[in-house]
């Protein structure tokens, strides 16, 4: 869209600018030498994101301050509208506060020079947040049930049961998927700074493998059902639908380096993990996703120096943002475990054990056997 009143966009991108100084949770401001300076809201905060204001350019007109980067904090949503604190609304005044113009974009000097100040702020309030935490912490693991899939070798297929896992939770935030070098920043950090994506990727691979494997030519017959294999009815197959909704579970970005992970040679003399009905894994699979593809593919130069130690990882995808969790330390898969025992706000392991009678009269009666 082509404004033509030039007044009327500089009266938008200060009001724009007036809201963010005002209510954002952390305002980084960039002068003309493209020098960062941090200021931290006094109170309780009605946007909670960490915004970037500096100068910009738009429409071939340059402005001295606009909003240029938002990245949402915890339910804070970049360049979405919000409410403000009920305290904080005086008589006659409006209480939702608008979403924020999204017409500024940082430069490739301004992003460098703001990048590493911006994940150390995250760093920061994810220590703050996180210490808080009574459970989901190291040495205090938060322990839930959760959904575990494993393939059956006995049984050829696939086989989920839910286990009760000790997991580490972090805080998270929002990134919009046109800051695309802070994406594509997040997504590299999340890839190298963690085992546990890659991991995530080389088990999928595996378990199609597996899955595929089984229908697998022999010297005798060839293909095992090859009529129903090779005819229109292969994603009705069993094991095909299991395949569809392993895929299904993975994320944009992850589904990209399953495919790059599946159409290698598996490197190192390995076999590859994907021998059998490669294409039509590959066409469950489906064409890349165009912004997390150029998002992975547009890392600029040095980025260690900008993430630092900030460990992430990708939990959600959404409309116009996805959603990350930062770690305070290096993220560990889920560990299994045992159900713990409650007493008097004392925890006893008992990891399997069957407990004697004399433990037993020493528990309350309420706990359930």
């Amino acid at each position: 869209m082509l404004w033509k009143n030039a007044k009327r966009v500089a009266l938008l991108v200060e009001e724009d600018v007036r809201r963010v100084r005002e209510y954002a949770l952390t305002v980084i401001t960039i002068d003309k030498h493209n020098r960062p300076h941090v200021r931290h809201h006094q109170g309780k905060a009605g946007l909670s994101v960490i915004a970037v204001v500096g100068p910009g350019m738009f429409q071939g007109r340059t402005y001295g301050e606009a909003v240029l980067l938002e990245v949402g904090v915890s339910r804070g949503r970049p360049y979405s509208e919000a409410n403000r604190p009920v305290e904080t609304v005086h008589r006659g005044e409006h209480r939702q506060i608008p979403k924020r113009r999204k017409w500024f974009f940082l430069t490739e000097e301004q992003y460098r020079a703001v990048a590493p100040v911006l994940f150390r702020i995250i760093r920061e309030m994810t220590r703050a947040r996180v210490g808080k935490w009574k459970r989901g912490v190291p040495g205090r693991p938060a322990k839930i049930y959760r959904s575990v899939t494993r393939y059956s070798h006995r049984r050829h297929k696939l086989e989920t049961r839910r286990e009760l896992v000790a997991v580490m939770n972090g805080a998270r935030f929002s990134v919009a998927y046109v800051d695309r070098p802070l994406m594509a920043d997040t997504l590299w950090a999340e890839n190298a700074l963690s085992q546990v994506p890659r991991s995530k990727i080389l088990r999928t691979a595996r378990m199609l493998g597996l899955l595929t494997s089984r229908y697998r030519p022999s010297k005798r017959t060839g293909y095992k059902q090859s009529r129903r294999t090779f005819g229109k009815g292969f994603w009705k197959l069993q094991f095909a639908q299991t395949a569809k909704k392993l895929i299904a579970r993975l994320l944009p970005h992850e589904r990209i380096r399953l495919t790059q992970e599946i159409e290698g040679n598996g490197g190192n003399g390995k076999k590859p993990p994907v021998r059998f009905f490669r294409d039509r894994i590959l066409e469950a699979i489906g064409r890349p996703n165009r912004v997390f593809s150029l998002a992975l593919n547009g890392v600029l130069s040095e980025p260690e120096e900008r993430v630092g130690g900030t460990y992430i990882r990708v939990v959600a995808k959404n409309g116009r943002y996805m959603t990350i969790e930062v770690h305070p330390q290096p993220i560990e898969r889920p560990q299994r475990t045992e159900p713990d025992w409650i007493v008097d706000d004392k925890t006893i392991l008992l990891h399997g054990v069957v407990p004697s009678v004399s433990d037993i009269g020493a528990l309350p009666d309420e706990v359930p056997f």
